[in-house]
């Protein structure tokens, strides 16, 4: 859009603004930048104590080398900073921080107070800073090291304060943040407290492995296997937990490149592959990784907040780190299994084999264990005998032919994703006339339907149907959907999550959940609905609050939704799982209840209908 405005400079204020944006965006960034000063100055302790997560005050305290009075007033302005001199420097870094943004940037967007004592000085001094401007520079008590509070964060910015995530996410990263940093300096001492309740408190005395233990909530030290590994400069190591612990997202996949906390998806994604036989479909492992390689062999000035880098030789490190994290796993596999007589599966329970001096998988059987036959009486014209492989593969070869012709064609064309009401019989008036043939798979019905041949996702369809349950329930009369146990389930939750469920409960109660606080982390739970199995409650509730920290979802019925849809999927029928045809009968029936029964709530398809016209299409005996 062309306009007749005139070019000119932004005024001082906009400018440090605009600037600020680029490295404080919440109180998560103000937390790592000042945390990471911290680490820099050489401290030996490092306190952060928040109020509402960080929305009403942050303030870090450390025993480091602090700052003189004469260079407080240059600390907060910008590009003024201690780390480097020239542009040079950057190619041998070794510090945290570098750019002298963060302190300016911070003072910018709200009220900033520093208060600082070198070792050798006689008094601490203190200087105040209100968006962008220095109010007081003082003598003030205080003990060597530095402290710096933050309030009133975007008081001056409030389309940036309008948009901030909840208290209870913000302080989750902020848990996740600091303790991840804190497991990879067990020579300092961190705490983090929010209000009067103390988060997490690792002292130095406490190794890796204690932290770790506690962050994932991990029982058993036995769960996590180091690994390590060097070539030429660069030498990995760091912690991989056992593949059956495993989480919904990749975010406890913790990378440190030269001790800087980083988000590199090539090294994720080296962690995932070295794992990948045997973890389960759309899972993702726990590890902590350490690179380490000379700082001219990586970009740090990716991102105004420094949590990017790119390697020099890319390919290199992430063989490196696949290959090292590869060997632990199979180390982890070894020792929990005999030599002979058990079979080896990976997390889709498929036969596997793999070089145990590598751990590479170089083949992939396609046996499966043998299914049980049918103790009911089949419904007429079900087919009592297993078909055979090649009976299996060309209904599915029929199957993703068609599904394939529905992802390729362009909008507006003649062939619909799914059948509608008026093609096909959907009405308990005629359930009858839905008679199963075959279970695909162990995933797909397939059914005759008044003449037509219908493939059903049994996933997706008892998905819809849960979810549909869910969002029709009464929330004033939930209990009656629960189930009360007979002792109550102890659910001890990483630290970063606990304030989450706190701040949602409500909604878990609503939804039939009986629970209440029972101590530090962890959640008494002495009912559940009848769709949740107690032994998957644990893994429920990490995917559960992985996906409300992720959407950071602020308004009341965001959560409700987004917990429907994942209680809806995880209670569902799983694929590879055996359905007698009593069950395919009573699945269809009640999915035909249903107003909209052709898409899960993902949008996937439920049914596929292929009428006779189109199979023989396909075979050609038609045009």
């Amino acid at each position: 859009m062309k306009t007749n405005a005139s070019i000119g400079l932004l005024d001082r204020q906009t400018s440090e603004r605009i600037a600020a944006g680029e490295v404080v965006d919440r109180p998560l960034s103000v937390v790592k930048e000042l945390v990471e000063n911290a680490v820099d100055s050489g401290a030996t302790t490092v306190f952060a104590d928040l109020e509402d997560g960080g929305h009403k005050l942050i303030k870090i305290t450390d025993n480091g080398c602090g700052i003189y009075e004469e260079e407080l007033p240059l600390a907060v302005k910008r590009f003024a900073t201690s780390k480097i001199r020239d542009f040079d420097d950057i190619a041998s870094l070794l510090s945290l921080g570098f750019r002298g943004e963060a302190l300016p940037s911070i003072g910018a967007v709200s009220r900033l107070e520093i208060v600082s004592k070198p070792q050798e000085q006689e008094f601490a001094h203190s200087i105040t800073v209100e968006g962008g401007n220095v109010l007081d520079l003082r003598s003030a008590p205080g003990d060597s090291g530095t402290t710096v509070s933050v309030a009133k964060l975007f008081f001056n910015t409030p389309a940036r304060k309008k948009f901030q995530k909840s208290a209870a996410c913000e302080l989750s990263q902020i848990t996740n943040l600091l303790s991840q940093i804190a497991v990879s300096r067990r020579d300092i001492h961190f705490r983090l407290r929010n209000g009067s309740r103390i988060i997490f408190n690792y002292p130095a005395s406490m190794g890796v492995t204690d932290c770790l233990l506690h962050m994932w909530t991990l029982k058993d030290a036995s769960l996590l296997q180091p690994f390590s590994a060097h070539e030429a400069a660069v030498s990995v190591n760091g912690y991989i937990c056992n593949p059956d612990f495993n989480r919904s997202t990749r975010g406890d996949i913790i990378v440190f490149v030269n001790g800087r906390l980083v988000r590199n998806n090539q090294i994720s994604q080296a962690v995932i592959e070295g794992c990948a036989p045997f973890l389960p479909a759309r899972r993702f492992p726990c590890a902590l990784v350490n690179i380490n390689l000379p700082p001219s062999e990586t970009d740090v000035n990716v991102h105004p907040a420094k949590t990017e880098i790119r390697f020099g030789n890319g390919n290199m490190v992430f063989s490196l780190v696949r290959s090292a994290v590869m060997q632990a796993v199979k180390g982890i596999r070894d020792a929990a299994i005999p030599s002979f007589g058990v079979t080896f599966r990976d997390g889709n329970n498929d036969v596997i084999n793999y070089n145990r001096s590598t751990g590479e998988v170089f083949e992939r059987s396609e046996i499966r264990e043998p299914q049980p036959k049918y103790h009911s009486q089949p419904n007429p014209g079900y087919q009592q005998t297993r078909p055979s492989k090649q009976q299996i593969d060309s209904y599915m070869d029929a199957v993703g032919y068609f599904e394939k012709r529905l992802e390729d064609l362009p909008d507006g064309q003649n062939m619909p994703a799914a059948p509608t009401a008026a093609q096909l019989p959907l009405s308990e008036e005629k359930s009858h006339s839905f008679i199963p043939l075959m279970q695909l798979y162990d995933t797909y019905i397939a059914a005759n339907l008044d003449g037509n041949l219908v493939l059903i996702d049994q996933h997706a369809a008892h998905e819809k149907i849960i979810y549909e349950e869910l969002v029709g329930r009464d929330v004033i009369h939930a209990s009656v959907a629960s189930q009360s146990l007979l002792f109550s389930h102890i659910l001890e939750l990483p630290v970063s999550y606990f304030s989450v469920l706190k701040d949602n409960a409500g909604i878990f109660l609503q939804l039939g959940f009986d629970l209440e606080e029972f101590g530090s982390n962890t959640f008494r739970i002495r009912a559940l609905p009848f769709f949740i199995d107690e032994a998957e409650v644990n893994d429920f509730f990490i995917d559960v609050l992985d996906s409300i920290i992720a959407e950071s979802a602020s308004k009341a019925g965001e959560p409700l939704e987004k917990i429907r849809h994942i209680i809806a999927c995880r209670s569902a029928v799983k694929a590879n799982k055996k359905m007698s045809p009593e069950e395919m009968s009573v699945l269809y029936n009640r999915l035909i209840k249903l107003k909209e029964p052709f898409f899960c709530p993902h949008g996937r398809p439920v049914l596929i209908h292929i009428s006779k016209k189109e199979l023989e299409k396909m075979f050609k005996r038609i045009n």
